[in-house]
């Protein structure tokens, strides 16, 4: 489970407005999830480290168990085997045949603690201060850390990405998904 970034993504859309380690965004009016806030604070103090066998699975699922929560264990595979599924679908994204697919439950908006898996996602956009980027999960997972009032920019933290194996920090715009899918989850309590 890796992740490939062509170009430099990470250094320069960090300095996009989604400051990854900075305050949990809490939703307006709604119910807390304290799950999710533990998760966050587990993927939070791991920043620079290795959990576990660093595989990007691995961060999500020691979050998880460290927070009460359901871990990975406790859901089938969707759509396909190794498709991981980490609770309530939040929100579906998928380029198929050229077209985009939007799913997931419209009372529901992604908020930190929220848990991301990416099958053959390919990303490409425009970086903040000028040029371009791609990027590329063929198989990932990461956890939202924070977002943007519209939830289409997310600060998410992931390990196991270009080769690192320890927890870092990376920015991932949703409307510049050009291929694959991302699925994005809200734990529950186990």
């Amino acid at each position: 489970m890796t992740i490939r970034v062509v170009g430099v993504v990470v250094l320069v859309v960090a300095s996009v407005s989604v400051p990854v380690a900075g305050q949990n965004e809490k939703p307006k009016g709604k119910e807390s999830y304290p799950v999710n806030e533990k998760v966050v604070a587990f993927a939070k103090k791991s920043i620079g480290e290795q959990v576990g066998d660093g595989e990007c699975a691995t961060l999500a699922n020691e979050a998880l168990k460290s927070a009460g929560g359901k871990s990975i264990s406790a859901y089938k595979d969707s759509p396909n085997e190794g498709d991981y599924v980490w609770g309530e679908l939040v929100y579906g994204r998928e380029v198929k045949d050229g077209k985009l697919v939007e799913s997931g439950n419209a009372k529901l908006r992604v908020v930190p603690g929220d848990i991301v898996q990416f099958r053959d996602a390919k990303f490409a956009g425009r970086r903040p201060g000028g040029g371009t980027y791609t990027m590329t999960a063929s198989h990932h997972t990461a956890v939202v850390v924070n977002t943007t009032p519209n939830g289409k920019v997310l600060g998410i933290l992931h390990q196991n990405s270009n080769g690192n194996k320890t927890v870092a920090e990376a920015i991932l715009t949703l409307t510049d998904l050009q291929g694959g899918w991302i699925k994005i989850y809200r734990p529950a309590k186990g």
